[in-house]
């Protein structure tokens, strides 16, 4: 178990190094790019990249885990896995280019068309990376991929900054994305040292195949739960509400998409390692539970504590519309946290059967209530994504904690010190923003940012000071 653990708070400190590098880099690219597009460049970014989104989904890069699961090296397996990702992103591929027309049309927004054409290749380039990405996971070769995204990271940020400033409009963004892809697929290559090849021999892959469906599966309830609200968003308000929704919603997921990411690439694997013995996953969950707990109430509802003068301050007042989008959808950021943390646990034990039933019931759920919200205009899709999840993660919870024999009591007392932290922080800059006269200025955010520092963690040192220590002790192994 030592050895699993080592590995572990090894590739976790790698790869939040990586991440944590390359973050505030592209953090200050994407809120520059952000200030020179318009809205309506985002909406069409939006949408486009939400369709490729669903390509990926339905791609095979969920077979990469499969290549996890394995113990050693096999040959064979990687070139089944590589030759089915070559056929099924292939056919992928030529379906969105072919369909990009008439999705333009069905949105009335004829720019949408080429977008889609040129992201498409995105999918087809995936296929290249899935089996050398698998072997360094199995490895837990976690330094070399977070030197890989971090390179990946740069190059996206500097070629969609650069076409930005040269007046490239949405198409920054698009071949930025498309670059970046690029690079990583060659780097992946390179650094895994792996030697793609087709086979026409599936001989003992169909186990391997149930598995790589379920997670695939997972990874395409997923992608509904995350990107249902654009399509309706983008059909009912069009692309320049869409744009307000789509920077809000990217703002609040900032640090979602790069921190938990990678803990959950980590832990994943860490599970595998454990899966045999309940009371370690048990243990290992609620260690992790305390260490999100404190990251995510401070980070998501910090933001959302500081929504409408970050807006300001950082993107300009012609993005204001966006605040409240953003202030709504940070306050249920931590409990996303869990819920990947929950299902990346489940998925480590090997059963991504559990996983696909919860996400089954947040495709219905997440879609239904951003509809009904959407009677009241954005905000009102906001509020009713925001209540919509909480009602999901009560019921996610309760249910997924029996699987992995953790106690109820034992998961609220794990995040109970920082909720309330959080809480008051939240309280106190409130209190702070009116007593300033909510001016949105530098200064009023300075303020804020100091005085629910002070609030959050002096809580933190009062009541659960040891999970500081404990924190501050994983960062320096």
């Amino acid at each position: 178990m030592s050895d699993v653990k080592g590995q572990v708070v090894s590739g976790v400190k790698w790869s939040l190094f990586g991440k944590l590098v390359s973050q505030l880099f592209s953090w200050v690219v994407t809120f520059i790019v952000i200030r020179i597009l318009t809205p309506n460049d985002y909406g069409i970014i939006e949408l486009s990249t939400a369709l490729i989104t669903l390509g990926i989904a339905l791609g095979v890069s969920g077979f990469s885990d499969v290549i996890v699961q394995k113990k050693q090296h096999d040959t064979k397996l990687c070139a089944q896995v590589f030759t089915l990702a070559i056929g099924f992103n292939g056919a992928l591929f030529l379906l969105i280019f072919s369909s990009a027309g008439a999705v333009a049309n069905w949105y009335d927004s004829p720019q949408l068309a080429d977008v889609i054409r040129l992201l498409s290749l995105n999918i087809l380039l995936l296929s290249f990376s899935v089996v050398p990405a698998g072997i360094l996971k199995r490895e837990m070769n976690f330094k070399r991929l977070s030197l890989i995204q971090m390179v990946q990271a740069f190059v996206n940020s500097l070629t969609t900054l650069t076409l930005a400033l040269l007046g490239f409009e949405y198409w920054a963004i698009a071949f930025g994305s498309l670059i970046a892809m690029v690079t990583s697929v060659i780097l992946l290559n390179i650094y895994s040292a792996s030697h793609l090849r087709l086979t026409t021999d599936f001989s003992e892959f169909r186990s391997h195949f149930n598995f790589g469906m379920f997670t695939i599966i997972n990874r395409l309830l997923h992608f509904i739960f995350l990107k249902a609200d654009s399509f309706i968003i983008g059909k009912v308000l069009g692309t320049k509400s869409l744009g307000y929704y789509s920077v809000g919603s990217q703002l609040a997921n900032l640090p979602l998409e790069k921190v938990a990411q990678t803990l959950n690439e980590v832990s994943f694997v860490g599970y595998a390692k454990v899966k045999e013995d309940r009371a370690a996953t048990a243990y290992y969950y609620l260690q992790s539970s305390k260490i999100i707990a404190l990251m995510a109430f401070s980070i998501f509802w910090g933001m959302a504590s500081i929504a409408e003068p970050l807006i300001s301050v950082l993107l300009g007042d012609k993005w204001l519309n966006a605040g409240i989008i953003f202030q709504l959808l940070a306050l249920v950021m931590p409990f996303r946290i869990y819920q990947l943390a929950t299902h990346s646990a489940i998925a480590g034990i090997g059963h991504p059967k559990f996983n696909t039933r919860n996400l089954m019931v947040l495709c219905v759920v997440i879609p239904s209530s951003v509809y009904i919200g959407l009677q009241w205009d954005l905000v009102g899709a906001a509020l009713g994504w925001s209540l919509g999840y909480l009602l999901f993660f009560v019921w996610m919870i309760r249910r997924s904690l029996k699987f992995l024999s953790v106690q109820p009591i034992d998961f609220i007392r794990s995040i109970l010190v920082p909720l309330c932290a959080g809480s008051l922080m939240l309280l106190v800059n409130f209190l702070l923003y009116q007593y300033l006269g909510e001016e949105n200025n530098f200064t009023t955010l300075l303020c804020l940012i100091f005085a629910g520092a002070v609030s959050f963690i002096s809580v933190v040192l009062v009541f659960d000071k040891s999970s500081v220590v404990k924190l501050k002790s994983l960062l320096h192994k």
